[in-house]
């Protein structure tokens, strides 16, 4: 799923599918199937995921918590929905409050980021940030989501910054 290509995201979703039947109480499984479907819209170059797809993908999180309650990505990935299609930031808000309250993602820990930096707490954010990037350090997507809280924020010289600093890193591999 890495690949981020509608072809990864076919061959994830046939995958976790397998999973499921060789397991139907798999939690983890209906999480990477929820996952390879919210990102196939992504792969396909959108942001904009159609009715179906996004209430399978809600549908397969939901499950995923009720055979797991304590998949902080699972809930962060409702919240990020409530967020993205709802517009319900109380209750993004209180997934996020509890996926972060159990052993927390990347994914939780970004999400509820985003959440603060759009309510402007700068502060607040910047704490769940650095745990994004403790618990996932070598991950160019909390990189990228480093960098564009960072945007949010409007700390340019900070920004530039860490991104030469990134860079750097990058060439010493």
């Amino acid at each position: 799923m890495q690949q981020m290509t509608t072809d990864s995201m076919t061959r994830a979703e046939t995958e976790y599918r397998h999973a499921i039947d060789l397991d139907p109480e798999y939690a983890a499984a209906y999480l990477g199937l929820a996952s390879a479907k919210y990102d196939q819209a992504l792969a396909r170059g959108s942001t904009y995921q159609a009715d179906a797809e996004r209430q399978s993908a809600e549908q397969l999180f939901h499950k995923a918590l009720e055979l797991d309650p304590g998949l902080s990505t699972a809930r962060a990935m409702l919240a990020s929905l409530a967020m993205q299609y709802e517009w319900d930031w109380g209750r993004a808000a209180r997934e996020l409050q509890l996926a972060v309250a159990e052993p927390s993602s990347a994914v939780a820990e970004c999400q509820y980021a985003f959440l603060l930096l759009f309510s402007g707490r700068f502060a607040e954010a910047d704490q769940h940030i650095r745990r994004m990037l403790n618990l996932d350090p070598f991950s160019s997507g909390a990189r990228v989501n480093f960098a564009l809280a960072r945007n949010l924020e409007d700390v340019s010289p900070r920004l530039v910054m860490y991104i030469n600093r990134w860079l750097r890193s990058i060439q010493r591999c």
